[in-house]
């Protein structure tokens, strides 16, 4: 649940951004969607295919529906590394001590953790308030037609995690079809710290 528009404060977050590592100011945000009210709803699904100690391959299906996102997603994820099981836990040492989903045996206690991976998934898009403006205020102008939204969509994703006890680092580069007629191809880097308590 949320909002979207310009009470979401997206403009004043990315300026101080730019401002604080002295970096040129982002442009066009005075063509951003006029505000309205956001309730969605995610769902993912994942599959192991070929789990090992070193080497995952992890198949997805997902779908995001309400207000701001129509669509349904198919991709797959291969991680490699010194890594805990994807599906054990966050992948932090917090939970260590618990036992498996299996209650089998210990989680494999990897202080010093490091993996590389990479994502790529295909996703058919109904609805997407972002560009086709909100489903309840209509009186956004900059929006795109229906029928210039580009129904399938291509994402690809790489990048590494380095992780130590309960916190991780990770960067990733991000890759993206167009999602409107005559859109061009784009991507942007990404960085993430967790910490796990």
């Amino acid at each position: 649940m949320g909002i979207i528009g310009p009470d979401a404060k997206g403009e004043e977050e990315q300026k101080a951004i730019h401002f604080a590592l002295k970096n040129i100011q982002p442009l066009g945000w005075e063509y951003q969607i006029a505000g309205d009210y956001v309730i969605n709803y995610n769902l993912k699904f994942e599959k192991g295919l070929y789990v090992k100690k070193k080497f995952e391959f992890i198949g997805f299906a997902a779908s995001r529906i309400g207000t701001l996102y129509d669509d349904l997603s198919l991709g797959i994820l291969l991680r490699a590394g010194r890594m805990q099981s994807y599906f054990d836990n966050l992948g932090l040492n917090a939970a260590s001590k618990k036992k498996s989903i299996q209650n089998v045996s210990p989680v494999i206690n990897k202080k010093f953790q490091f993996h590389a991976f990479s994502k790529g998934e295909i996703k058919t898009v109904a609805y997407n308030a972002t560009m086709q403006g909100g489903f309840f205020n209509k009186n956004s102008i900059y929006t795109i037609p229906s029928n210039d939204i580009k129904r399938i969509v291509a994402i690809a994703y790489v990048g590494v995690v380095i992780s130590y006890k309960a916190m991780s680092l990770e960067y990733t580069k991000a890759y993206i079809s167009p999602e409107f007629k005559n859109g061009l191809h784009h991507g942007w880097g990404h960085c993430n710290i967790t910490f796990c308590f």
